[in-house]
């Protein structure tokens, strides 16, 4: 059969690498998805709604992708001092500060939250 051809119901294409377990995708693109049918308001209002929603998602999940090496490299730090404590050299004159390697990813992280704050606030704005 033709993709192309009229009686082709559906045409469906992968444009996220994480699927319905993911309680972003979950709560924001399928759960909310089934609020917004039942709400009483103009379709032109769902639409946009359903829009910032899919956007919020996108922004979150880029957001949670970029804080998540970060999380476990702090989670791996505060673990090995949590078991070996604070190092010191010199005879204890010098203090080993561990080092955050992913610290940058920070940046990233407050790129897509800051783009999820300011379309769910646009999201508010439509209801």
């Amino acid at each position: 059969m033709n993709p192309t051809s009229p009686q082709m119901p559906f045409q469906i294409t992968q444009i996220m690498d994480v699927g319905s377990e993911n309680p972003i995708v979950a709560r924001l693109c399928i759960g909310l998805d089934e609020i917004i049918q039942m709400a009483q308001i103009p379709d032109a209002k769902k639409s946009a709604i359903r829009d910032y929603c899919f956007d919020l998602g996108r922004y979150l999940l880029q957001a949670e992708k970029s804080a998540v090496p970060l999380m476990n490299e702090l989670i791996e730090i505060e673990n090995r001092l949590r078991l070996e404590g604070v190092r010191t050299q010199a005879e204890g004159k010098a203090v080993e500060i561990p080092g955050v390697l992913h610290l940058d990813d920070s940046r990233v992280f407050l790129k897509y939250a800051k783009q999820a704050l300011q379309t769910l606030a646009k999201t508010l704005g439509v209801i």
